[in-house]
């Protein structure tokens, strides 16, 4: 199992996993995080989606900071996006690569697979890390999936159909045993949340 060790992320009781693939260290959304510690810990920020608070510590980070495509836009306004919720922002610097869908992309000896997971916003991806040669069972899904909910769509970019199109058509035939780990609250897996979200028995039902 990859070990992730989630740390506190911000006042919108957001999580940012840390996780060590040697030589580097890698975050998946630092939000707010102090300035000392982001400058301290990471070697690159890698973002699973594209929302004002995720970047709140990218300026400070001097970390090389990866992109999908389709968030150029929302990147682009982060400081107007900020005051909607009365936060002042810095502009996040410009991304330094864009994700080349599906990857991989190699950290020592793990792989990261890129897979767009749209719905929260348009770029969100899931980021299913693993060993190389293995099949990576650690999904880094950002908010599209929690335990026991989704993430939201009312935000701009947002949409419930295509958000919960992703779920079905991408995480869920990661398998029951894929380890989810999600931009806010604690870990699951695909299996719990296929049996017990209500968000996705809501879905299925209605597909039936």
């Amino acid at each position: 199992m990859l070990a992730a060790q989630p740390l506190p992320a911000g006042s919108f009781t957001g999580w940012a996993p840390v996780v060590a693939l040697p030589p580097l260290v890698l975050a998946f959304a630092p939000a707010e995080w102090p300035r000392w510690l982001v400058m301290w810990v990471l070697s690159v920020v890698i973002f699973a989606g594209c929302k004002w608070l995720t970047w709140w510590g990218a300026p400070a980070s001097r970390a090389p900071i990866w992109l999908h495509q389709d968030d150029r836009l929302i990147y682009a306004h982060a400081v107007e996006q900020g005051a909607m919720f009365g936060y002042e922002l810095e502009q996040p610097p410009p991304p330094d690569r864009w994700y080349d869908l599906p990857g991989p992309i190699g950290f020592g000896d793990y792989d990261v697979f890129v897979h767009h997971t749209p719905g929260h916003c348009p770029g969100n991806v899931c980021l299913q890390v693993g060993k190389r040669g293995t099949v990576g069972m650690d999904l880094f899904v950002g908010d599209t999936l929690f335990a026991g909910s989704i993430g939201r769509t009312d935000l701009p970019g947002g949409s419930y159909e295509v958000l919960m199109r992703a779920i079905t058509d991408v995480l869920l035939p990661f398998g029951d045993d894929a380890r989810v780990r999600p931009g806010h609250g604690p870990d699951t897996t695909i299996g719990r949340e296929r049996q017990t979200n209500p968000f996705l028995l809501e879905w299925a039902a209605a597909r039936r």
